[in-house]
């Protein structure tokens, strides 16, 4: 159950550098939480075991698998073991159009099994694409696109939409409000707004949004507000009060008491960390 994993994530392109649209790295991952991001995500085992589960059904990954997800997908990953997995990430609003007319043309979540002979091929591609990004040069925009459209597409080649992991629907439905939540955090939001543009009455989408997020849509709201306006105070040279109508509160005293409940400190002693 999801109060057994804690509260849904959320990755956002705010919190990975982004170079062309382009993330390409090594990881030996821990558990990750479920989650969802709002990039695409390609990730190849190269060796290891580990528990896969997307939009609600599980799988074990072994060295050789591959998947593809799109914003809409839910995920979490366990290991067994040290697994190492080539990732990627990409922004279509930032890659190269090619790259983004292919990503957005498919069916998701994708998975697939590489034999040995392709998998050396794109092992090499991929530390090929690591190597460009860490790189400077007069071509590195040009090289990291030719790269990235090679690997995607061979990624491509080797996988296959599941549409039985597309049965259950209510993940994709909590991914997509989270982001237009997200888009939406410095305007007002009800609950009726998100329910009506995920296409369910208000009752339904309360009790949904709980059983998977973990929390109710008011605590989340009010959580992914205070977590904006943190890196805000970090990051830009806003004044607070500024800061507390730009995360959609409507007043600067509710904006406080919410941000020391959660934070456990004033807007002003978390700038002056």
């Amino acid at each position: 159950m999801m109060s057994e994993m804690g509260m849904l994530k959320s990755y956002r392109d705010a919190q990975i550098t982004k170079d062309h649209g382009v993330r390409c790295v090594v990881n030996t991952p821990s558990e990750f939480p479920l989650h969802h991001h709002d990039y695409y995500e390609l990730e190849i085992v190269a060796e290891g075991e580990l528990l896969h589960e997307c939009n609600g059904k599980s799988m074990m990954l072994r060295g050789g698998d591959a998947y593809i997800l799109s914003p809409n997908d839910v995920h979490r990953i366990v290991p067994f073991k040290k697994t190492v997995i080539y990732n990627l990430c990409i922004y279509t609003e930032q890659c190269s159009k090619s790259i983004s007319r292919l990503l957005l043309d498919e069916e998701y979540p994708r998975f697939g099994r590489i034999d040995d002979n392709v998998m050396k091929e794109i092992g090499a591609l991929h530390s090929a694409l690591r190597d460009v990004l860490n790189s400077t040069g007069q071509y590195r925009e040009v090289r990291t696109s030719a790269l990235t459209t090679l690997l995607v597409s061979r990624l491509f080649e080797m996988t296959a939409a599941e549409i039985s992991l597309q049965s259950d629907q209510s993940y994709s439905t909590i991914a997509k409000a989270m982001s237009f939540i997200e888009a939406h955090l410095a305007n007002p939001i009800t609950l009726e707004e998100v329910a009506a543009a995920s296409g369910y009455s208000r009752t339904y989408f309360s009790r949904l949004f709980k059983e998977i997020v973990g929390i109710n849509f008011k605590d989340y709201l009010e959580h992914e507000r205070i977590e904006l306006a943190s890196n805000l105070l970090e990051i830009e040279e806003m004044s607070i009060t500024e800061i507390s109508y730009a995360v959609g509160f409507n007043s600067f005293s509710s904006f406080w008491r919410a941000f020391k409940k959660r934070k456990g400190a004033s807007p002003r002693e978390w700038r002056n960390r």
